[in-house]
């Protein structure tokens, strides 16, 4: 690294060049405040501003080669370590439980550490679980949830249509243990009882503890994880959503604060793939306008969504372009819903 003498053209600003490995000059361009107090720490470290910088590069390029070996490495990670030990045979097309698996074991070099879940479908496969059949293994995996405690996905897929019914359409939240949160959702589930009693609702456990807890306030819940400290709560909501539509379901994914005062699946049903709500009082002048802070745009507290190809698809990139938690020693963005309206502003 060279350090650079010269002034640019934009006042106040000072000129640095670094050598690349090539012989080519990549220039970056700081404010002299910072120059200034460069020059400080390297004076009292007894060194040329340039060796400080090149000393700086070599240490961040080495703990950036730790925590991608660490990343490479990880098996730590996921909901998927959980799962039920009761698991589905990896045959290209059996009969189990009355339902069709399809799918295949992702490779150890694939998975993320868990167990895998498949694909079911009753009779002839809907085009959901046809395009999710097309994704990579690795994907898939990441795609869709593993199957509940003590469930085949099967069943669990069957256990949802009963909850369904005839309307196929399921509203669902989710839950974890501790005094701070089952109070939460089982003041969910009372209101959904109250208010809206012939709203196909249910609760998903994060553990056993919560799963209890439901079942003693008479709350419909599913024990989907054996403990809420292997799941990664980034991008559950995603997960369960595409899950849900993999079983051929009209879904709504809801956080667990919100307290149902009638059914809301009434006064929606315009046959958008996915149905939001939005953080702006004045939506039609201010969604997408770039004054207004990105995460208000989409609430991602509601999630509405039909068992269309397009829409499984959509969440399979959203979830695997942010799997890691980390990328280059950069952590993940920890709002998934300021990622989720990035994501779809991206595509607009």
């Amino acid at each position: 690294f060279v350090f650079g003498v010269g002034r640019s053209p934009a006042a106040g600003m000072v000129q640095w060049a670094a050598l690349a490995a090539f012989g080519e000059s990549l220039r970056l361009q700081l404010p002299v405040g910072t120059v200034q107090r460069l020059q400080t720490m390297a004076a009292a470290e007894g060194i040329s501003p340039s060796d400080a910088l090149a000393r700086w590069v070599r240490l961040r390029h080495a703990a950036v080669r730790d925590l991608l070996e660490a990343e490479a490495n990880d098996t730590s990670v996921e909901d998927d370590q959980s799962c039920s030990s009761e698991q589905e045979p990896a045959k290209e097309s059996s009969k189990a439980g009355g339902f069709a698996t399809l799918g295949s074991q992702p490779s150890s070099t694939e998975s993320d550490g868990g167990s895998r879940q498949v694909l079911v479908c009753d009779g002839k496969c809907s085009e959901v679980v046809a395009a999710l059949q097309r994704l990579p293994p690795q994907a898939l995996h990441r795609a869709l949830l593993p199957p509940p405690v003590g469930m085949t996905m099967s069943q669990a897929r069957q256990w949802f249509h009963n909850l369904a019914g005839a309307r196929r359409t399921v509203v669902v939240s989710w839950i974890t243990g501790g005094a701070r949160f089952i109070p939460i959702g089982i003041n969910m589930g009372l209101s959904a009882r109250k208010f809206a009693p012939d709203m196909p609702f249910a609760m998903v456990a994060l553990d056993r503890e919560a799963h209890e807890k439901l079942a003693d306030a008479g709350i419909p819940s599913i024990q989907w994880f054996a403990s809420d400290t292997t799941v990664d709560r980034w991008h559950l909501r995603y997960r369960l959503l595409a899950t849900l539509l993999s079983f051929d379901l009209v879904a709504a994914v809801l956080d667990a604060d919100i307290v149902f005062l009638g059914n809301p699946l009434v006064e929606l049903g315009g046959g958008a793939d996915l149905e939001v709500q939005t953080d702006h009082f004045f939506p039609e002048r201010d969604l997408w306008d770039p004054a207004m802070r990105v995460e208000e745009h989409i609430n991602a507290g509601f999630l509405l969504g039909r068992p269309t190809p397009v829409l499984a698809l959509f969440l399979s990139e959203l979830i695997n372009t942010h799997w890691s938690r980390s990328t280059l020693g950069l952590p993940r963005d920890g709002f998934d819903q300021r990622v989720l309206n990035r994501f779809v502003g991206d595509r607009l």
